[in-house]
């Protein structure tokens, strides 16, 4: 990682001052049912190296579990991830173009588009780039472009040839009564060689939103609507429907420290002649701040969503953290959620209920380092219940100078 520094430093060049903000962090976790009595280790680090219009971005994550015989098996895609991303920011034009690795390490499997076979999940490879420029009265124009290359191994024996292609752009423009008006569309293409798997798709967004002032009650609302004109066939074939999407979000201040929201979210499908419904969605969140014992803010959230489309899913969350003293917090918390499963024996839906708490501590030169402790309830064949410690250190120290 240093070297690597050093050289995006060099790279620079530049006589005026070069910044740097860097960031750390280490996690580990115990869950007997998910990882069959071992670890999962979660490290990431970043710097971020600024100077004038130029920025250079570096992270690097770094996924791992261990253990064998889990009572729950899932899915958990160990990888290393390294993204590079540069940008240049001059007056109203950006451009930002950003590479980024991924390396599978568990060898898991994956089932190929089309449901033609499965494959070893190999490394990935997605150069990228972004342009922005706002314009006169308003308006501000992007554009994008995106390129994957996906290998694999395992396939009829052989290497696999697996990649991707999306490109973007879009207009939006913005009025001072809080009315927005945008354009846009993609187009991608996915390809496989050995299956001789190549489909295309498209799409065309309009879209409109409106944000009101301050209301009545200290409400904010927040209506907006994107209309989708879709082209192409989905992984197994199906045309891709035009689709409408509508939202409405609230945000109200009960008091100077308590406030409330709430989103509202219905999708329309429009599919040979016929509209039908599609996703369904709705969610409200409460939170209260207050000032607490220590150095740092403390806060009680509780949130709660629901979702509808092919399958119905719930939860509702509390989640609070209470200064104590100087940096230390008290972490407690609850979640219920209920939704669709594939485990034998549970009916096809199950409910999950989670509880537990922690402490975290904060020094003033961005060190900290937190430890939670949850018990977790579900069910299964029958009600299987099991306990996972947590915890890890993250450095996040401000921005300074070299």
């Amino acid at each position: 990682m240093r070297a690597v520094v050093l050289v995006l430093a060099g790279a620079a060049g530049l006589c005026m001052a070069l910044g740097v903000e860097e960031h750390a962090g280490f996690a580990v976790a115990q869950d007997s049912i998910l990882y069959g009595g071992g670890m999962y280790f979660d490290a990431s680090a970043g710097v971020r190296l600024f100077s004038g219009p130029w920025v250079m971005r570096l992270e690097q994550t770094y996924r791992k579990a261990s253990g064998d015989g889990a009572a729950l098996p899932r899915f958990s895609r160990n990888r290393s991830e390294t993204t590079l991303n540069f940008g240049y920011i001059e007056g109203a034009f950006s451009v930002e173009p950003e590479f980024r690795f991924v390396t599978d390490l568990d060898s898991s499997t994956v089932v190929l588009p089309a449901s033609e076979g499965v494959a070893e999940r190999g490394s990935t490879l997605r150069p990228g780039l972004k342009l922005a420029w706002k314009a006169p009265g308003d308006v501000t124009l992007n554009a994008f472009g995106r390129y994957w290359n996906r290998g694999g191994a395992g396939f009829e024996d052989g290497e696999l040839s697996w990649t991707e292609t999306m490109a973007g752009g879009g207009a939006v423009w913005t009025s001072p009564l809080g009315v927005s008006l945008g354009i846009g569309g993609l187009a991608g293409n996915t390809a496989i060689d050995e299956t001789g798997f190549d489909r295309g798709y498209s799409r065309v967004n309009v879209a409109a939103s409106l944000t009101s002032g301050r209301a009545p009650a200290g409400t904010q609302l927040t209506a907006d609507m994107v209309w989708s004109f879709q082209g192409g066939d989905d992984h197994n074939g199906n045309p891709l429907p035009d689709r409408a999407t509508g939202r409405v979000r609230a945000v109200q201040t009960l008091a100077r420290n308590l406030t409330f929201n709430f989103t509202v979210a219905q999708t329309l499908d429009f599919d040979d002649g016929t509209t039908r419904l599609a996703a369904f969605q709705a969610g409200a969140r409460l939170r209260l701040a207050f000032r607490g014992w220590g150095d740092h803010p403390s806060s009680v959230g509780l949130y709660g969503q629901g979702t509808r489309s092919f399958v119905t899913t719930g939860f509702g969350e509390l989640e609070t953290r209470v200064g104590v003293y100087r940096g230390l917090s008290v972490l407690l918390g609850g979640k219920i959620w209920k939704g669709p499963s594939s485990i034998a024996g549970t009916g096809g839906s199950r409910r999950r209920e989670t509880y537990g708490g922690g402490l975290e501590y904060r020094m003033k030169n961005g060190l900290s380092a937190w430890f939670v402790f949850r018990r977790q309830a579900s069910e299964l064949e029958y009600t299987e219940t099991w306990n996972s410690i947590q915890g890890g250190v993250a450095f996040h120290p401000a921005a300074h100078l070299l």
